[in-house]
């Protein structure tokens, strides 16, 4: 007897895995920006709220003459979403420039992803918050210009530094300290969708990662990012988020209408790696002969 053929096949694969819990997904579709119904819609609240209008699918800031300022929860009071390492926070959102650019190098197009304790969730609140209140929020912000041509001010992401003295939270550099300059969004047109994405990847326990990307479609048009070493700017690594906000100086280096489509965030955990058995197969041919 001769065992003429014996063959086995193990493959063995270990892949690392990340899944993402959506904080919040709003495309303001009942046409209603004052409902919160986490993760489907959140209040999203105005400075001047006689300079927005509410249609379904769409909330259009009309810019006037002064700066302009909105904000939205995706966590509940007191119980923000805390990055451990190896998570990341992205946020997400789509607009539509209206009306008319004016170009300049202002940086007046401004958002940030920040922490309070205490919730403002009501139209009437200025850039310092309630009583100076969002004196000491913590985060990051990312600030750019819109441009028809190509005069537009470099893309730049900041930590908040100034928890004291910088009342403002978006309207004062001076409560900042800025990574380097990025890229700039230029030649853009009117009646397009773009999209904004700022995300905080916090990758090791001295390296966080802040990164803005502006884009249409798939292609990108400007970024700018910074890593924060839990020393950048003399304060530490900042962990805790629960709003998002915008300020728009007036129309200069925006639009003089922006028209929100969406605002989606995701808190992107990774899972343990996973070891995946793809094949496993044993074939034994025994032939015997005489």
């Amino acid at each position: 007897m001769r065992i003429k053929h014996a063959f086995l096949v193990t493959c063995l694969v270990i892949s690392t895995f990340a899944s993402a819990t959506i904080l919040l997904n709003d495309t303001f579709a009942d046409g209603d920006r004052t409902n919160t119904a986490l993760p489907n819609e959140s209040g999203f609240w105005a400075s001047s709220a006689g300079d927005v209008t509410t249609t379904a699918g769409n909330v259009r800031l009309d810019m006037a003459a002064s700066s302009r300022r909105m904000h939205t929860y995706f966590a509940p009071e007191a119980s923000p979403v805390s990055l451990g390492v190896g998570e990341k926070l992205v946020a997400t959102i789509d607009f539509i420039p209206e009306v008319g650019f004016i170009d300049t190098t202002s940086r007046n197009f401004r958002l940030g992803l920040f922490y309070d304790p205490v919730q403002m969730a009501q139209d009437g609140v200025g850039d310092a918050g309630i009583s100076n209140g969002w004196t000491d929020a913590t985060g990051f912000n990312a600030q750019f210009s819109l441009s028809s041509s190509d005069v537009a001010a470099n893309a730049r992401v900041g930590k908040r530094t100034n928890l004291t003295g910088g009342i403002n939270l978006l309207g004062s550099d001076s409560a900042y300290t800025y990574g380097s300059n990025g890229t700039k969004a230029t030649y853009l047109s009117l009646d397009t969708v773009y999209t904004i994405m700022m995300m905080i990847d916090y990758q090791a326990a001295n390296a966080m990662e802040i990164t803005f990307e502006f884009s249409q479609g798939d292609t990108l048009i400007s970024s700018a990012s910074l890593i924060d070493d839990g020393t950048f700017g003399g304060q530490g690594m900042y962990t805790d988020f629960d709003f998002l906000m915008f300020r728009l100086s007036s129309n200069n280096g925006t639009a003089e209408v922006v028209n929100f489509q969406s605002i989606t965030v995701e808190h992107i955990v990774p899972e343990p790696a996973t070891m995946v058995l793809l094949g496993l197969g044993a074939l034994i041919s025994l032939k015997k002969r005489s």
